[in-house]
């Protein structure tokens, strides 16, 4: 009875001074559990930066004095709406100037074609020319035939006839050969003529490309959003000098209705999913993951992975993972931290509560229980990740083996317990504080 009295007494205090169910060394009596395997479910965390799907930074193409701003910084803002309007009187001018050039070209172009019109007539004119004084020809041809005929008939008494003839052919045949002149000079007018047109009409395409790109640079004053999202700080004040080639953007315009979650993981944990089949294949079978906000709640929505890096980086030996979240009540915001936690599934894993354990120079050890029911401590490896309770055992650890899971701190190798069910234990604790409740135990 006295015996009993002072293990109530020792399980009362220890009850009472510790949160870890301990066990009296007094009574030797230890709460032991048979290792086996079961279901579990760990999480695995990893720091996350949180980006829009979009974070676009607002620069002007065209440089200028703002002249006003539409927006206010946190403002949501629709693809296409204005932000900011630049000083357009000069943009102005230009199209102007631009316009007038094209219209130059084209009545360039008008005068050229003129120019083929009256080219192509002349052509014309010199090939009835040609024509006619080769009709000439002809009969001047058959004329001092028939008068050389006559000539050496002695119809004609002198020569005279014949040498008029032969002189009006020849005058024919030369006038031919300038009127052939006439001709391929007037088919080369054509060509040049053409050749103008064809000048003519590559100024106006200049002019117009010029027109189209003075139009543009008028239409760039008016700076607006290329997507949906919400207006980032605005640095710049109407009247300030803008340009492309500003280095401080004038906003940036972030979409978050779908938010991008970055986190790292390292080489051997990618070689783990990718080796069966491949980046695609770790994807598609990428569990959901929870986002774990900076204040340490839960987004209440689940994040898909989506995409993988392609190159591990050399520094760190990781690589980048991005997770997409919806965010239809913008909770989150671009440039956010977190944390990423991926469920880790083990269908037989051996699971020992962290009671049972210590640590000693970042080793873990469990008292094994003999038959003999001597204990022998021995080193665990366990998964890096856990719930809190409980650790999974990768290595040190049977299924069918006892190890003590109360009171480990009170135990050394070779001590002979009397081994009890963790039910046994619970028991014994509710009687000792029942018992001092009723005052039986002071």
């Amino acid at each position: 009875m006295k015996k009993t009295i002072l293990f109530l007494l020792a399980a009362a205090a220890l009850v009472s001074c510790s949160n870890k169910q301990e066990m009296p060394e007094a009574d030797n009596r230890y709460a032991v559990m048979t290792v086996g395997t079961s279901p579990s479910e760990l999480k695995t965390s990893y720091p996350a930066t949180i980006k829009g799907v979009q974070d676009v930074e607002i620069r002007p193409k065209v440089s200028g004095f703002i002249t006003k701003i539409y927006v206010s910084e946190g403002q949501s803002v629709s693809r296409g709406q204005v932000l900011f309007t630049v000083d357009s009187e000069q943009y102005r001018q230009q199209v102007n100037a631009a316009q007038e050039a094209v219209n130059a070209a084209q009545q360039g172009v008008v005068a050229a074609q003129e120019g083929v019109k009256t080219a192509e007539q002349n052509v014309l004119s010199s090939e009835q020319q040609v024509n006619v004084i080769q009709a000439n020809i002809n009969t001047a041809e058959l004329t001092l035939q028939n008068v050389r005929r006559q000539y050496e008939q002695k119809i004609l008494g002198s020569d005279y006839q014949l040498r008029q003839a032969e002189n009006n052919l020849k005058s024919l045949q030369a006038q031919l050969g300038s009127a052939k002149s006439q001709l391929q000079a007037a088919r080369v007018a054509v060509g040049s003529a053409k050749a103008q047109v064809g000048t003519s009409q590559a100024q106006v395409g200049q002019a117009r490309a010029q027109l189209a790109a003075a139009r543009d640079n008028l239409s760039f004053c008016s700076v607006t959003s290329p997507a949906n999202g919400v207006i980032g700080m605005i640095p710049l004040k109407v009247g300030a000098l803008v340009g492309p080639s500003m280095t401080i953007p004038f906003t940036t315009v972030s979409d978050i209705s779908r938010m991008n979650v970055y986190f790292a993981m390292n080489e051997k944990q990618l070689l783990s999913m990718t080796r069966s089949g491949g980046v695609g294949d770790a994807i598609s079978k990428f569990p959901l993951v929870t986002l774990k906000l900076a204040d340490g709640t839960d987004y209440t929505r689940s994040g898909r992975v989506d995409a993988i890096g392609g190159v591990i980086d050399q520094t760190t030996g990781a690589v980048q993972v991005r997770a997409t979240f919806e965010n239809d009540g913008r909770v989150l915001r671009s440039g956010g931290s977190g944390q990423i936690l991926v469920p880790v599934f083990n269908s037989g894993a051996i699971l020992v509560p962290q009671a049972a354990t210590t640590e000693i120079q970042d080793k873990i050890f469990v008292y094994v229980v003999g038959k003999d029911n001597k204990v022998q401590s021995r080193e665990i490896k366990v998964q890096p990740q856990h719930d809190g309770k409980n650790f999974v055992v990768t290595d040190g650890l049977k299924v069918g083996e006892r190890i003590v899971i109360e009171g480990v701190q009170n135990l050394k190798n070779g001590t002979e317990i009397k081994p009890i069910t963790p039910e046994e234990s619970k028991k014994i604790r509710e009687n000792a504080q029942k018992e001092m409740k009723e005052g039986k135990i002071m």
